[in-house]
């Protein structure tokens, strides 16, 4: 039997015993470094079959199987036992390291009292004191919960109406500038083959100023509308639930040490 074939056999008892992929992996591992690790005459005890699968699976997870070991000569005792008894170290620990996935039934009968107990300590916290507090704060809190929500929500309802409002404004002096420079331009070119060139000029620059006061403008009241508004109401929920944590976290707080 090849070395490859040994493992191959290890593993599928292994997992019919329930054990995950990476406790399979880590226990695979452990029985081919014993492998190597043994002379060849030892290496040759071992893949000869005299020792089954299944027996190794139970060397290896520390569960017998009700399976007994075939008969070996009495020199080749001392060699299996050899290469046994590393595998009899801790088998739990390979579970743990592989990322805990599989747990022995000896863990969760530890485990389940301590959990119990929590439970019952949590059931006997007294938080009388706590419940009085807030009965006599309560009108308090509601009363200053209602203005900050109104504050909240008339900044909210301004922010939101706004970017229409700056839409529609930038709408508008668009439609204007555009308007006054063209009517600007066109007659300044009009006055340059039909009158005094100076008032042509003159014409032309006021159109080409209006048209470039009008870009700055609504280059301003798009970025207010579309990029500065909805930035602000992003930022303004934001601190609405991180303020809304942070309370959430003082309150249990407070009543954490006012139980003690």
């Amino acid at each position: 039997m090849e070395k490859s074939e040994l493992i191959d056999s290890v593993a599928s008892k292994l997992m019919e015993r329930g054990l995950g992929d990476s406790a399979i992996s880590e226990y695979t591992q452990r029985l081919s470094e014993m492998i190597d690790g043994l002379s060849d005459e030892e290496r040759k005890a071992i893949l000869s079959g005299r020792i089954s699968a299944d027996k190794i699976a139970s060397e290896l997870t520390g569960d017998d199987g009700g399976e007994k070991a075939p008969d070996v000569p009495d020199e080749k005792k001392t060699e299996v036992r050899e290469w046994k008894e590393p595998l009899r170290k801790r088998p739990e620990q390979a579970v743990r390291q592989a990322g805990g996935s599989e747990k022995r039934p000896s863990e969760k009968a530890h485990v389940e009292p301590k959990n119990r107990d929590v439970r019952q300590m949590r059931k006997k916290t007294d938080n009388t004191k706590y419940y009085v507090l807030m009965g006599s704060v309560s009108p308090f809190l509601a009363l200053l919960m209602a203005v900050v929500l109104a504050l909240l929500a008339v900044v909210v309802c301004l922010l939101v109406l706004l970017i229409p409002v700056l839409v529609v404004l930038l709408i508008a002096i668009a439609a204007v500038a555009a308007v006054i420079s063209l009517v600007g331009v066109i007659y300044g070119v009009f006055q340059l083959f039909t009158a005094s060139a100076a008032v042509g000029y003159y014409e032309i620059g006021i159109g080409l100023i209006a048209a470039g006061c009008a870009s700055f403008v609504c280059i301003l009241l798009y970025n207010a509308a579309i990029r500065f508004n909805p930035w602000l109401l992003r930022k303004l929920f934001a601190l609405t639930g991180n303020v809304h944590t942070r309370l959430k976290a003082a309150f249990a707080q407070l009543k954490e040490a006012m139980a003690k």
